[in-house]
């Protein structure tokens, strides 16, 4: 259910020492996990397409953590030409602090990416070999003109290695 995975990352953070409050925030996503039983995902096939097609999107929310100011940051991988078929996702707090909305969005971009290559090989392993590039969603405009090495990336000084690789896998 992905439609859970906020909320019950942020349950998590607090498992060793809950409070009364997020007591309450655990009821109240039992409830909701209780009146929406009826939802889940559903896979697809356009007639025509590729079902072995692999699509990715990320996204980030810059130093949205009250407790240690690091940005949350997710993935999705996708089957299928029309990115219908969800089969891997994942949201987390990285190890760094993002110092910037660029920073974070090219971590998430980063993380995604690794995931990309990964589920890439695997598909080969299983007989569908990817035909041309995987597409990778992201919503920072700033973090796309850094990737494509177009202006901006005097200010990535800090994470240039990270974004190195990523515009050796986007090249």
């Amino acid at each position: 259910r992905p439609d859970l995975v906020t909320a019950v990352n942020k349950l998590s953070r607090y498992v060793s020492n809950p409070s009364h409050a997020h007591y309450r925030a655990l009821t109240r996503v039992v409830a909701y996990t209780f009146q929406t039983k009826d939802r889940f995902l559903r896979y697809t096939q356009a007639l025509g397409s590729d079902p072995f097609r692999l699509h990715s999107a990320c996204d980030a929310s810059f130093a949205d953590c009250s407790d240690t100011s690091r940005s949350t940051i997710g993935r999705c991988i996708y089957l299928g030409s029309d990115c219908s078929g969800i089969i891997d996702w994942k949201s987390h707090l990285p190890k760094q602090v993002a110092q910037s909305t660029t920073e974070s969005e090219i971590q998430a971009a980063g993380e995604c990416i690794k995931d990309v290559i990964y589920y890439r090989a695997l598909l080969l392993e299983l007989g569908y070999a990817q035909k041309g590039s995987t597409r990778i969603g992201i919503d920072s405009n700033t973090a796309i003109t850094q990737l494509q090495a177009i202006q901006g990336v005097r200010a990535a000084r800090h994470y240039v290695v990270v974004l190195r690789k990523m515009q050796e896998c986007f090249h």
